[in-house]
Parts: C-alpha cells; structure tokens; sequence
C-alpha cells in the first residue's frame, strides 16, 4: 500500500479560510479544505488489482513505494514500468441543483530499476523509482437557488498538478525466512487551483488563484517474515512526510465593485503524520490471498492553521485504518494469472457527513513470457458519497482507473 507521498496541506487548510475570512462573504461547500494530493493506493497493476492488499507479499519492483522489504525477493536484474490512465467523474448538488464534470488523463506512473548484488547467502537488492504518485485533475462546478430570498448561488473549483517522487532504497535477506528493506525519497512538484464564485457584497465574480511549487522528502522501513510454508506476514512503517509549499495566491480585480487585486505569497511547510501497516499473504496451491491493513492518525497533521472546526470543536482531519483484501488464481501449467481485490480507504476530512465511505474494487490479469517478460493489467473503481447540510451541498465522486504494467528481467 502506498500512502501519502504529498500534499498541499498549508494551502488546502489555510489559504481558504484564509480567503474567506479577508472577502467577509458568506461560506461555499468546503471541498477546498480537502488536501489536494493525497494517493494511498499502490503503484504496479498486479497489486492495484488485489486491491492494494500487498504488504506481506509484494516481491516485485513495486515493493519500494509498498513495502521496501521485497525487494529482497527479486533475483534478477528487473526493470519495471508502469502506465495509468484515469477518468473522475464528479457529481455535485447545491440547493437542489445538479451539475455533472468529467475528466481523464493518461501519463506513466512509474519507472523503477532494480539490482541484485552478489552475496556469500540471501540477497541484497538496490532500487531506484521514479514515480508519478499524485496525478490531480479536478473540476467541480456547483450552480443552485437558496430558497431563503430566491438568490442565485455559483461557483467552481478547478484543481491541476502532478507530484513526482524520486525514490531509491535497498533490502536484505537476513535468513531464509526473513527480510527487511528501507527507501528515502525526495519529491517535487507543482499544483494549481482556481476558486470563483459570484457573492453579494463588495464585490462580484471574485476569483482566487493558487499557483504553488511542492516539494519535501520521507522515508520507510518494512519487513516480511514466513514463519510457516505458504503464509508471509509483513510490516511497514512510514515516517513523517515533510511538505514545502512556495507560491502565491492572485486575486483579481474585484471587476464592476472595483475591488483591488490582491496577491499574498505562500512560504510554509507542514508535515504529514507516521504511518503503520501490518499484512498477511497465504498461498494454497495456485491461490494467493492477501489482506492489509493501515493505521494513520491524522490528527497529528502539523501545518500553519488551525487543526479544529471553531464551531464544533471538532478535529478537522480524523484518523483512518485502511483495509484491503486481495486473491490471485493462477492457471495450472499456463502462465496466466486473475486477480480481484476490495479496499476501504476511509476520507480524511471530517468536515462533510459521509453517506458512502470510499470503497474500491478491483479486477486484473497477468501473464509471464519465458519467465522474462511479465504483463499485467489492472481495472479500479474507487467512489464515495457525502454531503455537507449546512450547505444544502451533497456530491458523488467515481474515479476509474486502467493500468499496464510490464517487468522485463535481464
């Protein structure tokens, strides 16, 4: 499972309420408190397709973004690519008005080298990555009529950037049934947003632009263990995720108001919080089920803002435990395999009433050419549901993902 690798955390929960306490007005639906980059699922198309459930027995070029200790497993030279193409679907309801966006986008997920050293017994592996984690398009327009006064209610959000991580670690077999791995990773990136709406007061069409530049760094450790034929048990712990955000804020003129524009500059850092996950992995005959499941306290998120609702007292990010379950079938005597997976990866945000947690399921294939040549495909569905009454705003999201994975192994 991969967790956070970035996000824009000072500007997702600062800026905007930031924005709306300088201009006075009264409040929009608060999807711009949501942190803008923020990817747990895995990188490769075989685990995306066991629902992320990989910890305890990821062995593949992936393992350094899932779990750094499978590294270990691999035994030849191995270069590792993978493609993804992403489709959002968002449906949005204010005051009783629908309003439907589509988006997509097709880019390389990740490239990862992994090398084998020459050892007395066991194995020692060194990797390098380099991955697109966070690949954000967003473009959510919500239009209705607020019965009190009859006054007409828009605005929109319009969210871009890509977060690559530069990646590199190593495993070591430290007996035949144990292995351990670290990585460190250094990321950069950039991410846009543009916020209109139409308010009544001191001034009309008010626009704010967020241009930022991401960067920062973390890192992991994880094991895997098989104490019994046919059974692995694995573990990974992820640091503290340190984010450097530098950029600025535009705000136009006000137009017909004659408001003046004002631009205000962004220069902070925030960290994301320790992370735990724990995996098991049994392999009976050609079967191969997994199940994961990860811990992160989001309340111990650090950023320049506040981290309660001034209202209610409340945290504004919650904790989460995420759960994955995975199979794999592999056909006896042919070198195709079929794989289906379930993930629940809870939202972060406790600002809304979730009426649909975020699930996911999962469909995928694969197939070994002479024993060099590895093909593996992944379709993912991920959608949730929520709404904020105090708004009169509800919204559906659906993200389809189509991935291809191909291993070459010298």
């Amino acid at each position: 499972m991969i967790r956070v690798m970035c996000a824009a955390v000072a500007l997702a929960l600062c800026a905007a309420p930031f924005v709306w306490a300088t201009t006075g007005q009264e409040p929009h639906p608060p999807t711009s408190l949501e942190i803008p980059f923020l990817d747990r699922d895995p990188l490769g198309a075989r685990w995306m397709a066991m629902g992320g459930a990989a910890i305890g027995a990821v062995d593949d070029g992936s393992s350094i973004a899932i779990n750094p200790a499978g590294l270990a497993k691999i035994r030849r030279i191995e270069l590792l690519g993978t493609v993804q193409k992403q489709s959002l679907d968002i449906d949005a309801t204010w005051f009783g008005s629908k309003t439907s966006r589509s988006l997509s986008s097709t880019a390389l997920r990740e490239l990862t080298l992994s090398f084998p050293f020459p050892t007395y017994r066991g194995s020692l592996v060194m990797a390098g990555s380099v991955a697109r984690r966070n690949v954000i398009d967003a473009y959510t327009v919500r239009q209705g009529t607020n019965p009190d006064g009859d006054v007409p209610y828009r605005d929109s959000e319009e969210r871009s950037g890509v977060v690559t991580a530069w990646s590199g670690g190593g495993a070591l077999q430290v007996s035949p049934k144990a292995f351990v791995g670290f990585e460190v990773h250094g990321f950069t990136g950039d991410y846009d947003e543009t916020d209109r709406w139409d308010v009544w007061g001191t001034c009309e069409d008010v626009e704010f632009a967020w241009d930022t530049d991401v960067g920062g760094y973390g890192a992991s450790m994880g094991m895997q263990y098989e104490p019994v034929p046919m059974l692995e048990v694995g573990a990974v712990l992820r640091t503290p995720q340190r984010i450097t955000l530098e950029g600025e804020i535009d705000q136009p003129d006000g137009g017909e108001a004659g408001c003046p524009q004002r631009i205000y500059s962004i220069d902070d850092t925030a960290t994301l919080p320790y992370s735990l996950g724990f995996g098991v992995a049994v392999a009976p005959a050609t079967f191969l089920v997994t199940l994961d499941v990860e811990y992160t306290d989001w309340h111990e998120t650090k950023y320049p803002g506040p981290t309660r609702d001034p209202v209610t007292d409340e945290y504004i990010y919650e904790a989460t435990t995420d759960v994955r379950v995975g199979v794999e079938y592999g056909l006896v005597n042919l070198p195709f395999r079929f794989r289906a997976g379930y993930a629940r990866v809870p939202l972060e945000l406790n600002w809304f009433e979730i009426t649909k947690d975020r699930t996911s399921i999962s469909l995928g294939a694969g197939a070994v050419v002479e024993s060099a040549l590895t093909f593996d495909v992944a379709w993912q569905r991920t959608s949730f549901e929520r709404e904020s009454p105090a708004d009169s705003y509800s919204e559906k999201r659906t993200n389809d993902r189509l991935l291809l994975t191909l291993a070459y192994r010298f």
